[in-house]
């Protein structure tokens, strides 16, 4: 008997030991998941603040033609798109232009979402259909996977419409200054004519 207390008393302490072992290797995995969590999470938060930060457009469309992600800089832009999220991508559209406009955008998103060939617009100027006032931008599209696991197609804007109506009004003084010239050239030629 006291043999048999004493074999049970040491596979008694071995389980214990093991079971303490096994213990200390959970909570450390635990440790180490939560640790792997949280750093997960900032860095989710720090890429969702730059990208809602972002000093330009971004906004993400996917496969089946819905508005998934809009930044800030995109969510001024379809103000009057309500609502927004999980709005058809093409009626959105047809809310902020006129044709041929519209469908030419549906258009390069379809081709982008089905080949992934990127596309660029470097200097898309058109009138708005929702403010009336015409706009410019610099925009380019690219396929990306979603976390469903689809593709989606991003879109990368400039609203460049000051800078377009800078170099407009250039022109117009630089046409201006040119007729002038011309003007005072013919009459130092032709004093009295």
């Amino acid at each position: 008997i006291n043999e048999a207390l004493l074999v049970s008393s040491v596979q008694q302490h071995q389980l214990t030991d093991e079971a303490d072992r096994l213990n200390r290797r959970l909570t450390e995995e635990i440790g180490e998941r939560e640790r792997a969590q949280d750093l997960l999470r900032r860095n989710y938060e720090t890429f969702f603040n730059l990208i809602e930060h972002a000093p330009f457009g971004i906004y993400v469309v996917d496969a089946r033609s819905r508005i998934q992600q809009v930044n800030a800089v995109a969510r001024a832009v379809f103000a009057h798109v309500d609502p927004l999220i999980g709005r058809d991508f093409a009626e959105a559209l047809h809310v902020l232009w006129d044709e041929p406009f519209a469908n030419e955008v549906m258009v390069h998103f379809r081709d982008t979402l089905l080949t992934g060939t990127p596309f660029a617009s470097p200097d898309s100027t058109h009138q708005r259909r929702d403010i009336k006032d015409k706009e410019s931008y610099d925009w380019k599209l690219e396929r990306i996977n979603l976390p469903d696991g689809e593709y989606g197609v991003v879109c990368y804007f400039y609203d460049i419409t000051t800078l377009k109506q800078a170099q407009e009004a250039i022109q117009e003084s630089d046409r201006r200054k040119s007729e002038f010239l011309a003007t005072l050239a013919h009459e130092l030629r032709n004093p009295l004519a």
